[in-house]
């Protein structure tokens, strides 16, 4: 299951990296539906995939545990931070991020994988599924450019 995951994973974090390096400066400040700007959905999965690599490295030390995060205050913040970054700036956290995460569940043993996957959101692992999500909306948008 996590082989299948660090695949898609893999296959999102270049599609985020590659729609990313080929969006024209305007398209940045795009709103997207919800009220976010494209730099601003960028931040988020860079915030989203950081918390996740956290959690995963707490499970690895204190066991597999319950937690609940504010999610909508959270998203708050980070898209006020995001109007402090540039384009670039956001472009590097979200795949620093990415990769950070990725790299992470693919070094996770198959038993502590299984026991996330089993008490956890399944969005731990599968990272690419919150991307896809996030990305799908951003191609829409921009109605298929921004990744030349």
């Amino acid at each position: 299951m996590a082989e299948d995951a660090g695949a898609e994973n893999d296959r999102q974090r270049e599609r985020l990296q590659k729609l990313g390096a080929g969006l024209r400066p305007g398209d940045w400040q795009r709103t997207l539906p919800g009220g976010w700007t494209v730099k601003a959905a960028f931040v988020h999965l860079g915030f989203w995939d950081r918390m996740s690599l956290e959690q995963l490295e707490r499970y690895e030390q204190a066991g597999v545990q319950q937690v609940r995060h504010e999610v909508e205050q959270l998203n708050r913040v980070v898209a006020a931070l995001a109007e402090h970054l540039s384009p670039a700036q956001a472009l590097e956290w979200a795949t620093r991020s990415a990769r950070a995460v990725d790299d992470k569940v693919r070094a996770l043993s198959p038993s502590l994988t299984a026991e996330i996957l089993a008490k956890d959101t399944p969005r731990r692992i599968h990272r690419h599924l919150h991307r896809r999500e996030h990305l799908d909306k951003v191609k829409q948008l921009l109605g298929g450019q921004g990744s030349r």
